[in-house]
Formats: C-alpha cells, structure tokens, sequence
C-alpha cells in the first residue's frame, strides 16, 4: 500500500489542477493499511473526503470480506463519497463459490452488503462456471436480486 500521506497529497494535486473526482483504487483494496501511520481504508476515505474541492471520491471494486461496519460507518459520514459499491459476487450458489476458491457464502454475501441497500450496487458474476447448473444459476439470479444490485458485468 502507498503511504497515507502520499495518497493524499496526490490527492490534493489532482483536486488543484482542477479535477473534481478521485477513485479509490487497487487490487485488493479493501487490505490497504498504511501501518505506519495507523491507516485503514475507512481512515483514508475519511481524510480523504476532507480534503477541499473534492466534490466525489469514489472506491473501486472491493471484496464483500472488506465490507465492514468501520468501512461502512466512513462511507456513510463522509458526504462527498459516492453512494455507489462494486461488491463482486461471482456466483450465488456455494458449491460453486467453493469451487472458485471464495471464502464467502451467498449468506455472507447478503449479511454483508445489507448494510448498503441505500447504494448503487453492482457486480461481477461468472456465468458458465464448471460445474454450474440450472439451480446454481438462479440462485445466482436469486441473490443478485436479494442484494438490489442494479448491474452485473457478466
């Protein structure tokens, strides 16, 4: 992870020069942590959405085992932070989450993106995996429609 600091005056920069938008992103973005300064994704978001000029700072995709009630509060009380999430899913059926190598449930899926239901959600989800069936499918279909996901990129 880049350091908090630097993060931000990139940040900064960018807002002087005359750009309104910042996004937040990385591979595993929802895993940033500055350790040296003590900052975490929720940390950084909050700084940030302090930071004058910025109109929207907005997040790239992050992993549903980082949708967390700390990011979720930090989301929420900086008011400049797009309410929009891509939350990836992949399949809604566990044996084929297992398959894939996920260590998530649909359940855990649900239970965490619950927190959301006021945002924009979207997602990916891998249609044709080996091994999925009919039923896999729509439980896929099931949940992307539980979660009120507005678009998946299939």
């Amino acid at each position: 992870s880049r350091k908090a600091d630097a993060v931000l005056r990139e940040i900064r920069k960018r807002v002087a020069q005359g750009h309104l938008e910042v996004v937040l992103t990385g591979i595993n973005l929802g895993c940033y942590r500055d350790r040296e300064a003590r900052y975490s994704l929720a940390d950084l978001v909050r700084a940030a959405g302090a930071i004058p000029g910025l109109a929207r700072l907005r997040l790239s995709s992050i992993e549903v085992n980082h949708v967390n009630a700390e990011l979720v509060a930090a989301l929420r009380e900086t008011p400049n932070v797009a309410r929009h999430l891509h939350v990836p899913l992949q399949s809604g059926d566990d044996r084929i989450l297992r398959a894939m190598g996920r260590r998530y449930s649909s359940a855990t899926y649900l239970r965490r993106v619950a927190s959301l239901l006021d945002f924009n959600l979207t997602t990916d989800v891998i249609v044709g995996f080996p091994g999925e069936d009919e039923l896999a499918f729509r439980r896929t279909l099931d949940v992307v429609a539980e979660a009120g996901i507005t678009k998946a990129h299939v």
